[in-house]
């Protein structure tokens, strides 16, 4: 059934009971108003009936008692009309005694109206005659009748009176009535006006509510919920299109909700992509919006100038991280910072400055690229690359000072050779053999210090370019110590230093490099006899650390390391200041390529050192063939 039709016929019947009920009713208070008007009226009429008979009763009172005073014809005559009058008053009241008492009572009173009216005729008769015997007999008669009258009179008006309060009593039980047919009607009223709200309810309100909280679900994105009907109307069929429109609506979710996680996905793996490659550039990256805000500051940014990512960053470039002129060592001013000039459209190239701050207190020589961001040929921020360039300004600087180091050590013997070469080749002196076999010694030690120089620069030419030659094979690390320290024994002697062995006993051969141990035990033992004073302490000693592989331990009571020199005490070309100052012929490549050689050979090196108190290298081989 159609909706319409479920809430218009229901509505109809009821309105057409209703209406039924309404005109039965209005009928039955028509009729009650009716007989209340009828009741009323015909209290009304015997209410002056009544009071007519009172008054006519009273006229004939009068009479009789005139008669009485003149006994003359006269009164009789007028106690006589008023009988008469009587009698039209209840001829006149007669339709409207309608029970039967009341009807015998006005018989009776015609009945005794017709009897004194022929005693009145008799007592006329006498008074005619004279006849006072007759008079007097006639008269006592008529005034008998006369109250017999008076009391079917009185019955008459009783029975009137008694017929009036019946009628009010009839009248009031129709306005009973008639207020108890009100209130069924009320009733009936609110009964349909409810019947009409619960039905109504039933039929759309609860659907539509129900309707509406199916309607909050699915906005809620909850779309497990599937309401059922059985209806066949409108409402079912909005039912049965919700239920498809959900059905729809999640498959639509679901397939939007996937293709956002896959393109979410995809965003995610783009900027992750993009973020591992901004974080793999090994320069450091700082990226500003128009304002000069920082909106991106990548790790290694944070690693080469020593400080966390700042909102602020160009403005306090120059003060918070300390960047300096490189030469004249003056505080950049912000505004020629690079980053400031990138806003401005200026592109920056590599500007070397030099930064200097609380947590980088060596400083750091960086290379600034900053550029331009443009759209639409407009400055929407900027972009800064800096690239550490400290270490490259430490090599340029190492190699200056090695080409002078070693243009000077290689002058010196250059020098003497040259000139003990000249002498003996100067045929107008006269060398005696003696001098011949000094000078010769002079130019042998001279061209041993520059092989030894040039292999040196040798050794770490080719640990830098890969191709040092590596044979592995079982090396005894103490007959390679012994074979070093036998080499060293006339320098031990010359400084008179006290040199300890010890060896463990059976110790495990390596499998390795012998010419590359023996150059790296070369150099450390050279190291510690070099720069330990005349007459110092060298200890050398042989053992296994906790995983089993020989650990070679070099100890010396020479100069030692300066802390602030030890963090490069293996770079390339290094020489520590406090060694520069003693001694001016090293080459700064002995311990780089120590560290270098056991790099390659898959040992390790470390050390621990004191100014003035001495220097402990621990060294391990490694018994794992490389």
């Amino acid at each position: 059934m159609k909706l319409g039709l479920k809430i218009t016929l229901p509505i109809l019947l009821l309105l057409m009971v209703v209406m039924g009920a309404f005109g039965y009713i209005l009928y039955n208070l028509q009729q009650q108003e009716t007989i209340i008007y009828t009741e009323e009226s015909k209290i009304r009429i015997l209410n002056g009936f009544n009071q007519k008979l009172a008054k006519q009763q009273d006229q004939t009172e009068y009479s009789v008692l005139a008669y009485r005073f003149n006994q003359d014809r006269a009164s009789l005559v007028a106690m006589y009309q008023t009988e008469l009058d009587k009698s039209k008053t209840l001829d006149e009241m007669y339709p409207f005694i309608t029970s039967e008492t009341g009807q015998e009572l006005i018989n009776r009173y015609i009945n005794e109206r017709e009897e004194i009216e022929s005693l009145r005729n008799d007592l006329i008769r006498a008074i005619d005659n004279g006849d006072e015997e007759q008079i007097s007999l006639n008269y006592n008669k008529w005034n008998i009748q006369t109250q017999n009258i008076k009391t079917a009179l009185a019955d008459i008006g009783a029975h009137n009176i008694n017929l009036l309060e019946k009628t009010l009593v009839t009248v009031g039980e129709v306005r009973n009535k008639i207020a108890e047919t009100i209130i069924v009607l009320v009733f009936i009223v609110i009964a349909t006006v409810l019947f009409l709200f619960l039905y109504l309810r039933v039929i759309i309100t609860n659907p539509v509510i129900k309707l509406a909280k199916f309607a909050d679900e699915i906005s809620n994105n909850n779309f497990t919920t599937i309401h059922t009907s059985t209806r066949k109307d409108e409402l079912g069929i909005l039912y049965r299109a919700f239920n498809s429109m959900i059905l729809k609506i999640k498959e639509s979710h679901e397939s939007l909700g996937q293709k956002v996680k896959e393109r979410t996905l995809a965003l995610e793996q783009a900027k992750a992509k993009d973020e591992a490659i901004l974080a793999s550039i090994g320069d450091g990256l700082a990226v500003v919006d128009e304002t000069g805000k920082l909106i991106y500051f990548n790790k290694n940014a944070e690693d080469i100038i020593g400080l966390g990512a700042n909102q602020d960053l160009p403005k306090t470039w120059a003060k918070e991280y300390g960047s300096f002129d490189p030469i004249s060592l003056k505080l950049i001013e912000a505004e020629q910072q690079p980053l400031f000039r990138a806003l401005k459209g200026e592109t920056v190239k590599n500007m070397l400055m030099f930064l200097k701050n609380p947590k980088m207190s060596q400083g750091k020589y960086l290379s600034v690229t900053a550029t331009p961001i443009l759209l639409d040929s407009k400055s929407i921020g900027g972009v800064a690359i800096f690239r550490d360039m400290t270490k490259e300004m430490e090599v340029d600087k190492a190699k200056t000072e090695f080409v002078s180091i070693a243009s000077h050590q290689l002058r010196t013997p250059l020098t003497a050779v040259n000139w003990y070469s000249e002498i003996l080749l100067d045929k107008n002196l006269e060398v005696s053999e003696d001098k011949k076999e000094e000078y010769l010694e002079k130019i042998h030690t001279g061209s041993a210090r520059m092989v030894d120089l040039v292999n040196a620069l040798l050794d770490a030419s080719r640990i830098e370019l890969g191709t040092l030659p590596f044979n592995p094979k079982p090396v005894n690390p103490e007959e390679v110590l012994q074979e070093v320290i036998f080499e060293q024994k006339q320098e031990i002697d010359k400084k008179k230093i006290s040199f300890i062995t010890n060896f463990t006993k059976d110790l495990p051969t390596v499998y390795t490099d012998r010419e590359i141990v023996r150059m790296v035990f070369e150099n450390l033992l050279s190291n510690a006899i070099k720069y330990t004073p005349d007459s110092g302490r060298v200890e050398v000693s042989l053992s296994l650390d906790d995983k089993g592989d020989p650990l070679i331990i070099f100890a010396d009571t020479g100069y030692g390391i300066p802390k602030n020199d030890q963090s490069k005490i293996f770079d390339k070309m290094f020489r520590a200041q406090n060694i520069k100052e003693k001694d001016t012929e090293g080459t700064g490549l002995g311990l780089y390529i120590v560290k270098s050689a056991l790099t390659h050979l898959g040992g390790q090196i470390r050390f621990e050192s004191e100014e003035n108190k001495g220097t402990t290298f621990y060294v391990t081989l490694s018994t794992k063939p490389k």
